[in-house]
């Protein structure tokens, strides 16, 4: 059994209870942190889950709204009288562990738990209970997205992208697609997709269930009649969860 939570629907300005990007991937006993928005260990904590439950860590860029929870992560990690010693993997955009070491350059050994860490940035790996396969996004020069699957099922998360029309190779056949909805229609806003760009990926590859996220107060303004599409759309919101 599988199951998504959204941690966070919004994007870098918090409204309406919208924390920034961030969402937990459970397969079976396994948890997966996609993107490290900035209330995560607070959304977590209101699901029931502890920090040191995590067993995975995606990051798809290096901006702030998807990284800085990471580093609150790393941070509540060293405090041995809650969290127990298990260890984490962290795999994500190629340049993650320079990254990550920038920061503890700067904040030194309060990032650095005595827990054991691995950090990977290959583009694709095979964990057993999921595989995943990475792909460039247009957004920023390292950003990229994922799919994912396990028992049998694709999950793509398009994280913070511009629309582009390889997009529907990659997402064709999802049993769940988690798209961006970032830009209003004819805004010159780059890096970012408008919600008929992403209806337009998905009526074309095939997928079991789109969800709209990654919104700004502008953005979400929008209403679609699910009825007109043979598969089932969802906007996030903050702590609800689809089952897989």
């Amino acid at each position: 059994m599988a199951k998504l939570t959204v941690l966070g629907s919004g994007s870098v300005v918090q409204y309406e209870g919208r924390g920034s990007a961030s969402y937990l991937l459970e397969i079976d006993d396994k948890k997966i942190v996609l993107d490290c928005g900035f209330y995560l260990l607070e959304r977590l904590e209101q699901k029931g889950v502890m920090a040191d439950e995590i067993d995975y860590i995606f990051v798809s860029h290096k901006h702030p709204d998807h990284f800085m929870g990471l580093i609150h992560f790393l941070f509540a990690r060293k405090n041995k009288r809650v969290y127990s010693d298990k260890p984490v993997t962290i795999f994500g955009f190629k340049g993650l562990k320079e990254y990550i070491e920038s920061f503890k350059n700067i904040l030194g050994k309060w990032i650095e738990p005595d827990i054991e860490i691995h950090i990977i940035e290959d583009e694709e790996r095979d964990f057993g209970i999921f595989s995943y396969k990475l792909f460039k996004t247009k957004h920023t020069d390292e950003s990229v997205g994922i799919v994912l699957n396990f028992n049998d099922k694709k999950l793509v998360y398009t994280s913070d992208t511009e629309y582009f029309e390889e997009l529907i190779e990659i997402v064709n056949n999802a049993d769940l697609l988690i798209a961006e909805c970032g830009k209003l229609k004819g805004e010159d806003f780059e890096g970012h997709m408008f919600y008929d760009e992403v209806l337009e990926i998905a009526v074309n590859s095939n997928i079991s269930t789109l969800l709209f996220s990654h919104f700004y107060p502008e953005t979400d303004k929008f209403y679609i009649d699910a009825k007109d599409y043979n598969f089932k759309i969802f906007k996030a919101r903050d702590l609800m969860t689809l089952n897989i």
